[in-house]
């Protein structure tokens, strides 16, 4: 098969339609592709605005729960602080009559040493 140098109409209009169609065909292979990663990346986008929606009503459920367990630790902190305060005073009471009985017992047996 030879190859002119310059090929006739016949010839560059037979190339022509090759090419056109060959042009068309990977365009259609082109969008189809992109179609269908621009409904995957639909799909995704849907699921990540789910995700999003469910992420949002959870931190406002958390919110709530914080709110209730500041309230009752609030309402707790000053009981909490009188009882502590009250067994800080039974602690020091009982403290000075250990030191009361340890001192007796010390008198009162007294060891000799040699």
């Amino acid at each position: 098969m030879e190859f002119k140098a310059a090929p006739d109409y016949e010839t560059m209009k037979l190339m022509l339609i090759i090419a056109g169609s060959l042009l068309v065909i990977m365009l259609g292979v082109i969008g189809y592709l992109i179609r269908r990663k621009d409904e995957s990346a639909l799909t995704q986008i849907t699921k990540i605005a789910g995700i999003v929606d469910t992420l949002s009503s959870t931190v406002t459920s958390l919110d709530k729960v914080v709110g209730i367990i500041k309230t009752q630790f609030d309402d707790a902190t000053p009981r909490t602080e009188k009882r502590l305060n009250a067994h800080a005073e039974r602690l020091d009471h009982l403290d000075k009559k250990v030191a009361i009985i340890e001192t007796r017992c010390e008198v009162s047996h007294k060891v000799k040493s040699n």
